[in-house]
């Protein structure tokens, strides 16, 4: 995967790009026109664009212009100028003073460029007009547009013709109006939008690249996904099926383990930990695995080259596999109906589960044992976050397989627990302990060799003020969990004075919870937009010892459970204390439709109920003889 980059310069870019709003802006667009016009493998893109800037923010982000091109890309015209207020032309940036830099790319296909139009120096009040014609030779023939920016747009215009293609328009609100020539077999094709808003998506919407706007297109031959399979097993057909290199390497690593699962997880760690994650990608490189014997010599590749790698490693080890393509990332999916390979951005391993044993616990789906060479952390049983819950094409036998990768929302989380005493002045002291699990604990380990004390306590003490705000934290440390999933325990000595207040027979405690589910407010008013959740548990455990002259806690539990997810609260004695309160929240989903807002609703004010609930210390009412 790559990272994410701004919406300008989308319209030239090659398609479908993992994409993050830079917010809106007072900046507007007067007049934005996109014409697309296809020719077999290529097309001539013309944009024109004219942009009023009305405010000191815009300075900063409208003093560049980018240009994304990948090194099959031409720029043949080119106009960039400043218009004041009055309208004379006050600048005119020429060709030789745009600046060239390479770009990250957006993941399977990264070797893009960008030139970059240099507008330094704009003042408010005054304009930028520019057009740009490029020539086009996508390694496949499609492309996007994205129809809503981060500024309003007065007045857009899109229009496509020439070969015959398949278009698909996600997204869209009442403000487009689509035209398409019905004597032409939908040659042609017309959007317009006036008064075009800004992006301006609520919290806890999905990505801009997944729910923003968009036309779509394609003019291949290729109608489905599995003749999608078919396409990237041709262009991949070069690729050398054996290597003497890689062949010892697959007896070496196995040498000694007995049983296929065996071998598999000696094989994928070994790609895991020896071979380094790095993007080098050239022309149709951005598509095409490199040579798996090149990749194990040199010690690095991108996520296609591991994946490759353990695949061939894997057929000399006798196991079958094959590469899947998916889009990875929170918030983000593909459209199903509108097969096409640039909505992947990311490249994984599928094995026939019959082929090696496997447990409940396994990420498999659809017949297959999901692997993601290019994280570092994990074992076979856990496949990264960014990657569940996926469509992915299966690129197997005579073409491609769409198959959704599993949901494994049990091993991603996180808990914060808190043994302690409570003294008779209400002060408790004790231990903290914060275990993150899975994509909560990936951040953490990147930065382990750098992580220092000081900076664990710093970080610790900003959860433990989120459930106990007061509390006094010292002594920190971590430990790594070695497990089949990723994890990270962090410990601490905490201090909480005043944690129980109130008077002998009436005394009361507010013990926090991990809140993870966005508030009323957030998920009110939101038009259709989904929310974008991160699935997993977060839980929260106190153990309290309190002073045996004390009432004992109250008994509460509660409990909301639905098709989205689970809420519960439980408070009371437990074994071996006299306060045990558990809070939990779990979500199962990580796209929540307009249909499924009411239970998230019912999840958010249930999470909110428990959090705020008070445990109350009460002594029994003496019985009163009659």
């Amino acid at each position: 995967m790559s990272p994410a980059r701004g919406w300008r310069g989308l319209a030239l870019s090659l398609v479908l790009s993992c994409v993050a709003a830079t917010g809106a802006s007072g900046a507007s667009i007067a007049e934005h026109r996109v014409d697309l016009t296809l020719n077999g493998d290529e097309y001539i893109q013309q944009e024109s664009l004219v942009v009023r800037i009305t405010s000191e923010a815009d300075l900063r982000t409208w003093e560049y212009y980018p240009i994304f091109l990948s090194e099959r890309d031409a720029l043949i015209e080119s106009r960039a100028e400043v218009i004041s207020a009055e309208g004379r032309v006050i600048r005119k940036i020429p060709r030789r003073d745009f600046e060239k830099i390479q770009s990250p790319g957006s993941g399977l296909y990264s070797s893009d460029a960008v030139l970059r139009v240099p507008f330094g120096g704009i003042q408010v009040g005054e304009e930028l007009h520019m057009s740009f014609k490029t020539r086009r030779r996508p390694v496949y023939p499609a492309t996007s547009v994205l129809l809503s920016e981060a500024s309003r747009q007065e007045n857009l215009r899109v229009r496509v013709s020439g070969s015959s293609f398949r278009w698909h328009l996600r997204g869209a609100g009442e403000f487009l109006r689509v035209t398409a020539s019905p004597d032409s077999g939908d040659s042609v094709l017309e959007i317009v939008g006036e008064g075009v808003p800004d992006l301006d998506f609520p919290p806890w919407s999905p990505s801009v690249a997944s729910a923003a706007p968009a036309l779509l297109l394609t003019w291949g031959k290729e109608t489905e996904w599995s003749q999608i399979g078919e396409w990237y097993q041709r262009i991949s057909s070069g690729l050398p099926t054996r290597s003497s290199e890689v062949a010892s390497k697959a007896r070496e690593l196995i040498a000694g383990k007995e049983t296929p699962r065996q071998q598999l997880e000696a094989l994928v760690g070994y790609v895991k930990d020896k071979i380094r994650y790095e993007a080098v990608e050239i022309g149709v490189g951005g598509w095409v695995p490199s040579p798996s014997g090149e990749v194990l010599g040199r010690g690095w590749g991108d996520c296609k080259d591991k994946s490759e790698l353990l695949v061939q490693l894997m057929a000399e080890a006798g196991i079958p596999a094959h590469l899947a393509l998916l889009r990875a990332g929170f918030g983000q999916r593909i459209e199903q109906d509108f097969p096409s390979p640039f909505q992947f951005n990311h490249a994984i391993v599928a094995i026939p589960a019959a082929a090696v044993s496997n447990s409940e616990e396994d990420p498999v789906s659809g017949g297959y044992l999901f692997v993601d060479p290019t994280s570092e952390q994990g074992g076979v049983r856990w496949l990264t976050p960014a990657s569940q819950g996926r469509h992915a094409l299966v690129v197997e036998g005579t073409g491609g397989r769409l198959v959704r990768t599993p949901q494994q929302s049990e091993d991603d989380g996180r808990v914060l627990r808190v043994e302690g005493r409570v003294s008779e002045e209400g002060v408790l002291e004790g231990v903290v302990e914060y275990r993150l699990q899975g994509s909560r604990a990936l951040p953490w380990l990147r930065d382990l060799k750098e992580r220092s004390l000081d900076r664990t306590l710093e970080d610790l003490q900003r959860v433990v003020h989120r459930v106990a705000p007061g509390a006094e934290v010292t002594r920190a440390g971590f430990k790594k969990e070695e497990a089949p999933v990723p994890g990270l325990r962090l410990f601490a000595k905490v201090r909480l004075p005043g944690a129980v207040r109130g008077e002998a027979g009436r005394r009361w405690l507010r013990l926090g919870s991990l809140g993870s589910l966005p508030g009323s407010r957030e998920l009110a008013d939101r038009e259709g937009m989904p929310v974008a959740l991160a699935p997993g548990f977060n839980r929260t455990e106190w153990k309290l010892t309190l002073p045996k002259s004390w009432c004992p806690a109250k008994i509460s539990e509660g409990e909301a459970v639905n098709p989205v997810g689970r809420v519960r609260s439980r408070t009371g004695p437990a074994e071996g204390v006299a306060l045990w309160v558990e809070r939990e929240t779990r979500i199962h989903q990580r796209w929540v439709e307009a249909e499924s807002l009411p239970a998230l609703r019912e999840l958010a004010i249930a999470e909110n109920r428990f959090a705020k609930r008070r445990v109350r210390l009460e002594c029994p009412q003496p019985e009163v003889s009659k």
